[in-house]
């Protein structure tokens, strides 16, 4: 009896934790924080630029892009973010000005190791899978015991 309460019991925390601890561990494990300095010079009646980042942004999307600058006229604001090229568009530089635009992001964390990236997404997956699968032969054995 002891066996088959543990398992369900096993069950309930396995899936709590895996829906809301093990993502977000995930996310701070597989990825890095980062930040990249560009010098920018706008003309007269520009007030953007694209920028080219070194690496892709860990979510393939504006999630977690932000940018500052030094040149106190400007309010920079990410606009888009391209997964292909990697290329920022921000707005909201003081024409005719020069500033260092600083473009901070996330990006994927051991790109030494061949997959690790990948790893960590499925990561939650399999620790939810095998927690289920050992809670369920805990609970068989208990109730093949009773018999």
């Amino acid at each position: 009896m002891t066996r088959i309460v543990l398992g369900i019991v096993g069950i309930v925390i396995i899936l709590i934790l895996g829906g809301s601890v093990l993502p977000s561990v995930v996310d701070e494990t597989a990825s890095d924080s980062y930040s990249e300095p560009f010098s920018v010079t706008t003309g007269g009646g520009v007030e953007n630029t694209t920028e080219t980042l070194s690496y892709a942004s860990y979510y393939d999307d504006l999630t977690g892009i932000s940018a500052t600058s030094d040149n106190i006229a400007d309010t920079p604001v990410v606009m888009a973010y391209d997964s292909t090229t990697y290329e920022v568009v921000i707005d909201g530089l003081h024409t005719s000005d020069s500033r260092i635009l600083t473009v901070a992001y996330s990006r994927e964390a051991g790109t030494q190791f061949y997959g690790f990236g990948g790893f960590m997404r499925v990561l939650p997956f399999l620790v939810i899978v095998g927690g289920v699968i050992a809670c369920i032969i805990a609970i068989y054995t208990g109730i093949r015991k009773r018999e």
